[in-house]
């Protein structure tokens, strides 16, 4: 029946085992542009959407794009990113929302390859449950979208 003693013995005289570490949660949501991603980070991150909801969820929210200062990249010289690692402040960010034992909601659209092990390094599998949500739209869909936005002619379009 696991009855205890007081001396913290069951009644077998075996010490009961520790219960183990529940691990605190991370989502990262990646998705390409226009996979509805902005929306769904339109939503999180508004005082009168949901993140009162993700608070109250124990959950702290960011968009970590290289642009907001969340990672650290080489620049080549067309402009793409490199070498790309963890800023302090995304150190920071996360390993506040580990101390104070809440969860994670990071999200950007530029989330590919090298960004992988970078975020491995910060979210490593022994503190933290990782869940990765990747939305995928079909290329012949998303070809048009991508199309329609690059060729947009006016902020009303």
């Amino acid at each position: 029946d696991g009855a205890t003693s007081h001396e913290g013995k069951n009644v077998d005289g075996d010490i009961p085992k520790q219960a183990e570490k529940q691990k605190t949660k991370a989502v990262v949501h990646v998705g390409p542009q226009k996979t509805g991603s902005t929306t769904l980070q339109w939503a999180w991150a508004s005082p009168g959407g949901l993140l009162n909801t993700l608070k109250e969820d124990n959950y702290r929210f960011a968009f970590i794009n290289p642009h907001r200062g969340y990672f650290n990249c080489d620049v080549t010289p067309s402009g793409g990113w490199t070498d790309c690692q963890p800023s302090p402040k995304l150190k920071t960010f996360a390993g506040n929302a580990k101390n104070a034992g809440q969860n994670l909601l990071l999200t950007d659209e530029n989330l590919d390859d090298r960004f992988v092990m970078p975020l491995k390094g910060l979210l490593p599998t022994d503190d933290w449950e990782v869940t990765v949500v990747v939305v995928y739209r079909r290329i012949h869909e998303w070809l048009v979208s991508w199309y329609n936005q690059i060729n947009k002619t006016t902020n009303l379009d």
